[in-house]
């Protein structure tokens, strides 16, 4: 096996087109792979009961490179081909395009699968890359012994308070973990962890605004590393790199520190340790709100420099002729490993390899986050020309994924029927553009998009709003997502401070979820904290039951 190629040898032009050709043969072995669209989450377990055979479930995205490696050296395996046709219904969901699965197994990494029986219960969970030889080893383990494994979901009951609102025990505990989450590293000098996501940087600039210079140093210089993941070629940010810095006082130990946008935050640094180079819109929808919202804080030229460079890399590379915004882009290298070689290059060496591919799915949750983030860009630069592109991807979604309920399709044939997240988003971007233009407009779209959410989501007798409208295909029953009542909460309450609607049911129900020790402890404690803090403004006022 040959010496891989480094960064100076890629210079020589010998060796650049080799690389590039081994890029197009990976390129062609991905489209092959998803050619086939293979069995719906629903039918699979159809046909695992008719067939006497086990559900593989592999969770990956467009973007995600390990999980096209997977495709190109395990699943494609003979070996591991034929034990899956013999006793397995593999079955491959997109995270983008199914929320409601994505929302359950948000805490693993990608490439991830799970192992049920045809009855939809688990038998075992694994992340990340998996050769051919241990997926085989794994899949025929779990013929020979369908039962749950350790790592199988276990459903926990959750203690829900009586009334909404956090105890002051559940907020102490979210501050701690706000606190110790500024800059978490692991064991040794090996790799570290720096986590930055919209509602951290919210959240510090709000303690900041109220004086706490502590919070503003902090967030001061969360902005700073964050710059780090600006690409300087084509624009836009990285998901994650990794970027060396220097140890603690006059040490001259180097480690290297992860640092990530948004996603899965992992306390041990056992996973996530490569850089990922993908573009998704959300990652690029959080960056360009947490530097619009530093700018609009402390006016720092390099803060509105680098919103700039966001928002550039999204109006060339992820807007539709029409004004929507794509899901996101690939890290372009099909190959494992070669993604740090390809972005270290400059643009001609780039293109002379391929330009990575674009998810083209067209999502009203991803591009209501994306609405909101440029009006949080026109508050904060004046920019009217972001305000029009805003405008512009709102009527594109209204006109073609829009219901005349007020809710939104995530697009043709869902299979888990609506989704709240995406009416949830769309409705935010509503209220977004209602602050940013006065128009009453965007109040009544947001009013009716919180009407259709009471209408369609509300759980009952239990607190929380669920995911989607229909079964996923398990065993469990739809359920509601930690994450997107928080949301939900600070949406239905900053909507009920302009309007005189009714919703206090929804405000206690999605608060009383969040209130849950177990809920509270699966949200970033900075959504937490902005929520809880919006409820108390807000409670009263929607009246909220207490």
């Amino acid at each position: 096996m040959g010496k891989p190629v480094t960064f100076m040898q890629i210079k020589n032009r010998r060796y650049f087109r080799m690389a590039a050709l081994s890029l197009c043969f990976a390129l062609m072995a991905f489209h092959a792979a998803f050619a086939e669209p293979g069995d719906s989450l629903e039918s699979a377990f159809a046909k695992a009961q008719r067939e006497d055979k086990i559900v593989l479930l592999s969770l990956s995205t467009s973007w995600c490179h390990w999980c096209q490696a997977m495709d190109e050296l395990t699943y494609a395996d003979p070996g591991v081909s034929k034990l899956i046709d013999d006793s397995y219904v593999r079955v491959r969901v997109d995270q983008n395009a199914r929320p409601d699965v994505a929302s359950r197994y948000r805490d693993f990494e990608l490439p991830f699968m799970v192992i049920l029986n045809s009855r939809g219960e688990e038998i075992v969970r694994k992340q990340g890359f998996l050769g051919p030889r241990a997926l085989k080893s794994l899949l025929e383990a779990v013929v020979d012994d369908p039962s749950p494994g350790p790592s199988a979901a276990r459903e926990e009951k959750i203690a829900f308070p009586d009334r909404p609102g956090l105890t002051s025990a559940v907020r102490s505990e979210l501050q701690t973990r706000f606190e110790a989450r500024h800059d978490a590293s692991d064991k040794g000098w090996t790799f570290g962890t720096k986590l930055f996501d919209k509602d951290a940087i919210e959240f510090g600039i709000s303690l900041a605004a109220a004086g706490d210079k502590t919070q503003a140093a902090r967030t001061r210089a969360a902005l700073n590393s964050t710059r780090q993941l600006l690409d300087p070629v084509w624009g836009g940010v990285f998901q994650s790199r990794l970027v060396p810095e220097r140890g603690p006082g006059d040490s001259k130990a180097v480690r290297y520190v992860r640092l990530q946008i948004g996603g899965r935050f992992d306390e041990g640094g056992d996973n996530w340790n490569d850089p990922h180079f993908e573009k998704p819109l959300g990652v690029q929808a959080q960056a360009l709100r947490m530097f619009s919202r530093g700018f609009s804080q402390w006016r720092a030229p390099e803060d509105l420099e680098a919103a700039r460079n966001v928002r550039g890399y999204v109006q060339r590379v992820l807007t539709d002729a029409d004004g929507a915004f794509y899901t996101g882009q690939s890290s372009g290298v099909g190959v494992a490993g070669g993604e740090g070689v390809y972005f270290a290059t400059d643009r001609k060496r780039r293109e002379a390899f391929a330009t990575p591919a674009i998810d083209r799915s067209l999502y009203p949750r991803e591009n209501g986050w994306m609405i909101a983030a440029l009006c949080a860009f026109h508050a904060a630069a004046a920019d009217d020309s972001a305000l029009r592109e805003a405008e512009r991807a709102a009527r594109w979604m209204i006109d073609n994924r829009g219901m005349m309920s007020g809710g939104f399709s995530r697009g043709d044939g869902n299979e888990a029927g609506f989704y709240l997240g995406d009416t949830l988003a769309m409705g935010e971007a509503f209220l977004a553009l209602h602050d940013a233009t006065g128009q009453r407009e965007w109040l009544q779209r947001a009013e009716a998009a919180a009407q259709f959410i009471q209408a369609h989501f509300l759980t009952a007798p239990g607190p929380g709003f669920v995911t989607a409208t229909s079964p996923t295909g398990f065993a469990v029953a739809q359920r509601p997502d930690p994450v997107e009542n928080a949301e939900l909460v600070r949406f239905i309450g900053q909507l009920a401070e302009r309007t005189s609607g009714s919703y206090s049911n929804a405000l206690s129900s999605a608060m009383r979820y969040l209130s849950a020790e177990q809920s509270a402890a699966a949200v970033s404690p900075a959504l937490a904290l902005l929520a809880d803090v919006q409820f108390g403004k807000s409670g009263a006022r929607a009246g909220a039951k207490p």
